[in-house]
């Protein structure tokens, strides 16, 4: 039975009992675009070649791998880097560089996306730009990701 993902759901509970992930996305080359509408994360298909993943520190841990199997999101990505496999935790400074390599990008050219302030520091200090992610407010959290990563809704 495939589950069906609802993806403010999985971000409160996440944040809620303590999973945290990271979004690493590629940035644009050259781009002033700025989203204004934005209610969840953008599919694949609306990401304008971008290359996207998650750092994790304990997903697997935590959900185990037939749900993983059944996440929908996780096939969307270009990259899972889990703690559960790697041992490296955020913040630690390997695990955004495991992150960017998986990506096949620099720091500089990716887009952090997390809720803990911890993982937000330890990403900017390790080269990469950063959004903390709001969970009381996701609509905004995902608009400023959109703008950073240079993509436009009203575009086709």
């Amino acid at each position: 039975m495939q589950h069906s993902f609802n993806r403010r759901k999985f971000i409160r509970s996440s944040t809620i009992t303590g999973l945290g992930f990271g979004l690493l996305g590629s940035l644009p080359a050259k781009s002033n675009t700025v989203s204004t509408k934005s209610s969840a994360f953008p599919s694949k298909n609306s990401l304008a070649g971008k290359r996207v993943g998650i750092l994790s520190n304990e997903l697997e841990l935590f959900y185990g791998r037939d749900i993983m199997d059944q996440l929908d999101i996780l096939k969307e990505m270009d990259s899972l880097i889990d703690a559960t496999r790697t041992h490296i935790l955020k913040p630690d400074p390997r695990a955004y560089a495991l992150g960017c390599e998986a990506l096949g990008l620099t720091p500089s050219e990716v887009v952090f996306v997390d809720d803990q302030p911890r993982n937000i520091e330890g990403a900017r200090r390790a080269g990469l730009d950063t959004v903390q992610f709001d969970v009381t407010k996701p609509g905004s959290s995902f608009a400023e990701t959109e703008a950073r990563l240079g993509l436009d809704k009203g575009e086709p």
